[in-house]
């Protein structure tokens, strides 16, 4: 799970949106409104990044799907709509 919010916490900043490659040096672009909404798409991006942290996992996709739905469970995460989230 605290893989998960990592990542989550990485997506939404102060400066606004992250950008989708999680090796870019930048956090975020300037006059960029922060946002606290992103997508599945969006953590799925740093997918190689979790195979990397956790070798023997086969299904890392799944467990991100699973771990945004515990992050919402315990009141961390709000779903939206399919495949959006929000920070409450």
């Amino acid at each position: 799970m605290q893989d998960v919010l990592n990542i989550v916490r990485r997506l939404v900043n102060s400066e606004g949106r992250a950008p989708r490659d999680p090796d870019s040096r930048e956090l975020g672009r300037r006059g960029t409104p922060p946002s606290d909404v992103f997508t599945t798409a969006d953590v799925y991006a740093f997918t190689r990044e979790q195979e990397k942290l956790h070798p023997d996992n086969r299904h890392v996709r799944d467990k991100i799907r699973q771990q945004l739905q515990v992050l919402r469970d315990t009141g961390l995460l709000l779903h939206v709509e399919r495949g959006i989230w929000k920070l409450p």
